[in-house]
């Protein structure tokens, strides 16, 4: 009896220790890229991943195209990580290389001709502004894209922490859709030009990521500093 009356708390001892050693789940949500690799391949390597956004994207990009006719430059695909070539990409694309399906972190884009879409989903080459092109956050309001966003996000990454890498032209088109997590903020800083300010969220997020805070509370997390030496914090959207 003895035995058992000890052995039952350090099991329960055990167990939470177990637990709170597992990394947590984290959700990022970015912004595409301007700049685009070019060529890829004739056929689409894998399936759409997430299967909510058929039905938006297949409303939405009809009235994208008849609105910015020349917006599909070249029909051919390659997975999104590895089409854009922004600040951004190139500062985390090691990271998205290395992404398996059983990662604990979601990787997710945000784009004015696709809405939203899986970092590894193959895409065409395309090119919209959104600054250019304000209708285009009309066409996805219209759809509701925030909405269906913020209920994926609820309902099957409920478990997940969520980060939101996002210019303020991406939160009007995922109007609804961005809350109940995080941002990144500059620490008395200002980019001086849009290149900039993507190179300071890239060099963020290849930050949390190498460091492995991305798995860690990130509510909890004191301000810390790119490579560029901007010290930045996570505030909550």
């Amino acid at each position: 009896m003895t035995t058992c009356s000890l052995g039952l708390p350090f099991m329960f001892w055990k167990a939470r220790r177990e637990q709170e050693a597992v990394p947590l789940k984290t959700v990022v949500v970015t912004v595409c890229s301007r700049d685009k690799n070019k060529g890829g391949q004739q056929q689409s390597v894998s399936a759409q991943r997430l299967a909510w956004v058929v039905d938006p994207r297949s409303r939405a990009q009809p009235e994208i195209e008849r609105l910015v006719p020349d917006v599909i430059r070249e029909r051919l695909f390659r997975p999104a990580y590895v089409r854009y070539a922004g600040p951004i990409y190139r500062e985390i694309s090691p990271l998205l290389q290395s992404l398996q399906e059983s990662s604990d972190l979601e990787f997710l884009i945000a784009s004015g001709y696709y809405g939203i879409m899986d970092c590894r989903e193959p895409i065409w080459n395309y090119e919209l502004d959104l600054k250019k092109t304000s209708q285009v956050i009309d066409i996805w309001n219209n759809v509701r894209l925030g909405a269906l966003l913020k209920k994926y996000l609820d309902e099957d990454l409920g478990g997940h922490q969520r980060l939101f890498v996002l210019t303020s032209d991406y939160r009007l088109m995922l109007s609804g859709g961005v809350a109940d997590g995080l941002t990144v903020r500059p620490i008395d800083w200002r980019a001086s030009s849009a290149q900039e300010q993507m190179q300071f969220y890239g060099q963020a997020l290849a930050h949390l990521t190498s460091s492995r805070l991305i798995y860690e509370p990130l509510a909890n997390i004191p301000s810390q500093q790119t490579r560029m030496g901007v010290r930045f914090q996570l505030t909550p959207v």
